[in-house]
């Protein structure tokens, strides 16, 4: 598939995202967005891609505030004031409400938790590049530049 990419800066990470010609054109969200979810909470990640078609059936109210729904995908990135046990659970709380896949990013420990409903943590040590599954197919992160030098 032929795609282009642009740079983006996400809690001062640098990647790129590659944004494949496909039907599934997807919505992205920097960390000033929030997402009110079905359990009452409102959430704001760090970095979140929703499908344009769901984007499309919200009012225009909606789309102006905070949306009634939950992303397909949610990256956090833990900074040094982050707790880690803190986000593990803001990342449950993601996939309890619907999202399909969420990556938490760890440049302190030089690590990187991807989440699925229905399974357990993938655990990736220093990887050079994180490849998208599910929603974000095609999407990679280069994250070899996140890591601390050892």
């Amino acid at each position: 598939m032929k795609g282009t990419s642009r740079l983006h800066s996400l809690s001062g990470v640098r990647m790129t995202e590659r944004v494949l010609s496909s039907p599934q054109m997807r919505v992205s969200f920097s960390p000033n967005a929030g997402f009110n979810l079905l359990d009452g909470s409102c959430l704001s990640p760090d970095g979140a891609w929703l499908s344009l078609t769901r984007w499309n059936a919200l009012t225009s109210e909606q789309q102006a505030s905070f949306p009634p729904l939950c992303p397909e995908f949610i990256i956090e990135v833990r900074s040094g004031t982050d707790s880690r046990e803190l986000l593990e659970a803001k990342m449950q709380t993601w996939l309890d409400n619907g999202a399909q896949l969420a990556w938490l990013v760890d440049p302190l420990d030089g690590n990187v938790v991807i989440y699925r409903p229905g399974g357990e943590p993938e655990l990736l040590l220093r990887p050079e590049i994180i490849q998208g599954s599910g929603p974000v197919q095609g999407f990679e992160l280069r994250a070899a530049r996140l890591w601390p030098a050892k």
